[in-house]
C-alpha cells in the first residue's frame, strides 16, 4: 500500500494566487442577498458540502462581534445563523472543520484585548455551541494557524498574551479530551494559513514523522497581502 503523506503548509496570512491565474479572467462580485453587516479579522472556514460558516470579528464602529452567519455557495446566498450558547465576542480566532457538521473555534482576543485560549464547538445541524473545557490548555494566542487531522485539532504559532511570537505546536486528541504538544516550529509566525496536503513531498510539517522542515521555494515570492504588515513575512517558508 502506498504511503499516503500528510503535510502542512504554513504561509502568509493572505496567500497570493492571482499569479496563477490566467490574464483573461477576473474577480466577480456575487450579488448574494442579505449580506451580514461589514466586518474584519472575523473567523470562517469553507466546509467540503460548500457552507462557508462566520463567526465574530471586529465591525465598523470598532465593536467585537459573537454572532454566528453562513453563506451556502451551491445558492450563492447568506443565511444568518441564530445559534445558542455563542462563545464570548473576539477576532483572530480560528475556525476549522472537524467532522461533517462540526466546525471548531479557538483563542483569539476578546473584548478587553485579553488572548484567549478557550475551545469551542459548533453543530450546525443543531446551531448549539458548547465549550470543551480542559484542565491544561495550550499557551493562549491570536493570529495563530490551526488545522485538523484525524482525530486531533492541531494549532500552532501566533502571539501570545505577552505580545511575543510564538513558534509552538499542540494537539487537541477528541477521544481521550487532552492537549499534548509536538514540536516546535523552526521559527515564530504568525497571520499563517495552515492546510492538510496529501500528496508529492511538500513539507512543511509531517504529521506521520512528527517533524517540521523548511520549505525551499523556487521563482518569485508573493508579494505581501496583510495588514497591518508583519516584517519578514513574505515569503513561501516557515
Amino acid at each position: 500500500m502506498t504511503e499516503v503523506r500528510v503535510r502542512i503548509l504554513l504561509a502568509v496570512a493572505v496567500t497570493v494566487l492571482l499569479g496563477a491565474v490566467a490574464p483573461a479572467e477576473s474577480w466577480n462580485q456575487i450579488p448574494a442577498p442579505d449580506s451580514p453587516a461589514a466586518k474584519y479579522s472575523h473567523s470562517m472556514v469553507t466546509l467540503d458540502d460548500g457552507r462557508v460558516p462566520v463567526f465574530g470579528g471586529e465591525d465598523y464602529r470598532g465593536d467585537l462581534q459573537n454572532s454566528t452567519c453562513g453563506f451556502r455557495a451551491e445558492v450563492q446566498a447568506w443565511e444568518p445563523s441564530s445559534t445558542t450558547n455563542s462563545p464570548p465576542a473576539r477576532l483572530w480566532a480560528t475556525l476549522t472543520q472537524i467532522s461533517d457538521h462540526e466546525v471548531a473555534l479557538f483563542g483569539g482576543m476578546g473584548e478587553a484585548g485579553e488572548v484567549l485560549d478557550d475551545l469551542y464547538i459548533l453543530d450546525l445541524d443543531t446551531n448549539e455551541w458548547h465549550e470543551v473545557k480542559v484542565t491544561t490548555p495550550p499557551p493562549a494566542r491570536k493570529l495563530h494557524a490551526a488545522f485538523y487531522h484525524n482525530g486531533t485539532l492541531y494549532v500552532a504559532g501566533g502571539v501570545g498574551r505577552d505580545g511575543r511570537p510564538r513558534r509552538d505546536l499542540w494537539g487537541y486528541e477528541f477521544e481521550s479530551g487532552t492537549w499534548t504538544q509536538g514540536p516546535d516550529a523552526p521559527e515564530e509566525f504568525w497571520r499563517a494559513y495552515a492546510t492538510v496536503y496529501c500528496g508529492p513531498p511538500c513539507p512543511a510539517y509531517n504529521l506521520m514523522k512528527g517533524e517540521w522542515r523548511r520549505l525551499k521555494t523556487q521563482g518569485d515570492e508573493p508579494r505581501p497581502s496583510t495588514w497591518p504588515r508583519s516584517p519578514r513575512r513574505t515569503a513561501w517558508s516557515i
